[in-house]
């Protein structure tokens, strides 16, 4: 029986696990429309590549009413994104038209309505460097405008963050990009690179807005602005992760500047911090495993084997790449992407998704308190989209 509160697609629509253990539809829809949910799946987006756009159309779940987003004759979408605290609009990355068709989206952020009209665009200087993220109070988006760190207040308007009355260090040439709200929505993490001290830096600025004050993490030297950082929070808000990918190069940083480590790679997390996952695979024996190591504690850890179909176990034997060893024979199990790894709100199970094997795809439950492991009962063809907690309808 699959876990109450698991959404899947498949050939006949959306499904979410109802608390007796039984499937219900959410959505009735086809796998081959190209769908993005939002977060209550009351609505959904919708997009079509034609020979001259892409088109963007939201649905509305309960009436099947459906609308075009309109960005008008001076933009267009590149992106689209939903705010899970304020389900009354959709965000949207749009680019002035006139510079729309490079490699890059060099947008800026903007609001639409339900009805797909264009309410607002946030900022005026497009950017390839174009990141923002959204306040959990679903109140703020914080954004980068040419190297320079913005906030939009819903229904106000922008402001640039004032580095300065945070107590932020002097910098030359400063630029700020790439911000991550923590959990709580009291700090906000940028990614920085700059001159300090004559020195080039490139590091993470942690700005707390209740106390106004800040912290300049910088763990490596910089050879000038770094465009290919993430950041990502651990859920306790003591440590973050500044994943340089650009570079192949990851830390983890206690916020206060106690420590910094440097990692193979970025872990998944697991929502309750309590662990660090890799998926790894095991070359002389040929078998891929979920390798867990307790954040508070580095010396309990576990590794849970599970299966793969040909396919990739072919891949993996003849792969000629630049791997990521975690140790002689193991490598990390870089390729598995990010949205086929799923846990449960309250942090105790992780799915691996969609496992390719002959009978179809198969998809693995680990129970962190048991470590035990055992396969989901799914279409074959299902697609593990999203774990709600018992609470969310």
């Amino acid at each position: 029986m699959p876990p109450v509160g698991l959404v899947y697609r498949d050939q006949e629509g959306f499904w979410r696990v109802a608390s007796n253990g039984e499937p219900e539809l959410i959505y009735e829809v086809s796998m081959e429309e190209n769908l993005f949910p939002s977060p209550d799946y009351k609505h959904f987006i919708s997009f079509v590549d034609t020979m001259t756009e892409r088109e963007f159309w939201i649905t509305e779940t309960e009436t099947n009413n459906r609308v075009k987003l309109d960005p008008g004759e001076e933009y267009f979408i590149c992106g689209l994104s939903w705010w899970k605290a304020r389900l009354d609009a959709i965000i949207a990355t749009v680019e002035p038209i006139d510079e729309a068709g490079g490699m890059h989206c060099e947008g800026m952020p903007a609001i639409f309505s339900f009805d797909g009209k264009l309410q607002h665009v946030i900022g005026d200087q497009p950017h390839w460097d174009n990141a923002f993220a959204l306040s959990p109070d679903g109140n703020t988006l914080a954004f980068s405008q040419a190297g320079e760190p913005w906030i939009y207040e819903w229904g106000i308007d922008s402001k640039q963050l004032n580095l300065k009355s945070y107590g932020f260090p002097e910098m030359t040439r400063v630029y700020l990009s790439h911000p991550a709200w923590s959990s709580s929505g009291r700090l906000l993490a940028w990614t920085v690179s700059g001159v300090l001290n004559d020195e080039e830096v490139s590091g993470v600025g942690i700005f707390d807005t209740r106390s106004h004050t800040s912290t300049f993490l910088y763990p490596f030297a910089s050879g000038g602005y770094d465009a290919g950082s993430n950041l990502y929070w651990l859920p306790d808000e003591q440590q973050i992760i500044l994943d340089n990918y650009s570079r192949d190069i990851h830390w983890l940083l206690d916020i206060d500047g106690s420590s910094a480590t440097e990692l193979t790679e970025v872990p998944y997390i697991s929502p309750n911090g309590e662990w660090f996952v890799h998926l790894a695979f095991d070359r002389f024996v040929g078998q891929p495993f979920a390798f867990f190591m307790r954040i508070s504690d580095e010396s309990e850890t576990h590794e849970i084997s599970f299966d793969v179909g040909p396919s990739d176990r072919d891949w993996f034997n003849n792969a000629k790449v630049n791997w990521t060893w975690m140790r002689e024979n193991v490598i990390i199990w870089t390729e598995l992407g990010r949205d086929q790894l799923l846990w449960s709100p309250d942090g105790r199970y992780m799915i691996i998704s969609s496992i390719e094997m002959p009978e179809g795809n198969v998809n693995y439950l680990i129970d962190t308190e048991t470590w035990q492991i055992s396969q989901i009962d799914l279409p074959s063809e299902a697609e593990i989209i999203q774990w709600m907690a018992t609470e969310e309808k």
